[in-house]
């Protein structure tokens, strides 16, 4: 029993140290400044999310609209889609090396309609 009342007294006595120290302030505003971090964090990466998400929308219906010009010519058998998918005279003012990437990309485009397409078909068909 005396025991005990000792542990009780020294607990009291450090606490009562913990008070006039700050220690509890102190820990206040370690939780205050984590919890404002955390939350400017989550913002971040939510106005973040919500950026990539609309790139991401605006480049699939871009696709989209790509994708829904091709088709015609794709259901109509078109042996030379380059030639009828490509801006001739834009071409024609682009630099060698910018006309390469240009028919480049144009040709993974249409690469992707054309599996969309097969796709597509294969589908209906079953």
């Amino acid at each position: 029993m005396k025991r005990q009342r000792g542990e009780l007294r020294q607990n009291a006595i450090n606490a009562k140290a913990r008070l006039a120290n700050g220690y509890w302030d102190e820990k206040t505003r370690s939780k205050q400044e984590l919890v404002r971090t955390s939350t400017d964090a989550g913002i971040a990466l939510t106005i973040f999310s919500n950026k990539i998400k609309s790139q991401l929308q605006h480049k699939d219906e871009e696709f989209e609209a790509f994708y829904m010009a091709v088709r015609p010519l794709l259901c109509c058998g078109v042996s030379n889609l380059h030639a009828e998918i490509i801006d001739h005279e834009y071409i024609q003012e682009l630099k060698p090396h910018d006309r390469e990437r240009y028919v480049f990309e144009m040709t993974r485009k249409l690469q992707k309609c054309v599996e969309r397409y097969n796709g597509e078909l294969m589908v209906s068909n079953l």
